[in-house]
């Protein structure tokens, strides 16, 4: 494909339009996300569960999604987790760390998405 103005937008509009109807490329090609309704809650899956990682994902826990997988290349990070969430306020929402599946490598997470 030559590279000018006409193609690169015919690219960026078709890549717009993927990301607006909720697709993305992946390992195995393009895949178009489930339709989420009003009200249903999201499965979140946390690649780097601890420092940022941890400061991202609370929040979703905190406003009731159900966080269903968390990955950290150190194992001694689900420990540090399970003490801080005892002194973290989640605003009313049980959560149970056991019933999370972890991970070690991200790669297994994502070929386990579609079962998670």
């Amino acid at each position: 494909m030559k590279f000018n103005r006409r193609n690169f937008l015919k690219g960026i509009v078709g890549a717009s339009a993927a990301v607006a109807a909720g697709c993305r490329t992946g390992r195995y090609g393009f895949h178009c996300a489930r339709q989420i309704k009003p009200g249903q809650k999201l499965n979140i899956a946390a690649i780097g569960a601890w420092g940022k990682g941890f400061s991202d994902w609370v929040p979703m826990l905190k406003r009731g999604e159900n966080i269903v997988a968390l990955c950290d290349v150190d194992d001694t990070v689900f420990d540090k987790i399970a003490a801080r969430l005892k002194d973290t306020d989640l605003g009313g929402v049980s959560f149970d760390l056991s019933k999370v599946k972890k991970y070690k490598d991200y790669r297994k997470l994502l070929d386990d998405a579609d079962k998670l």
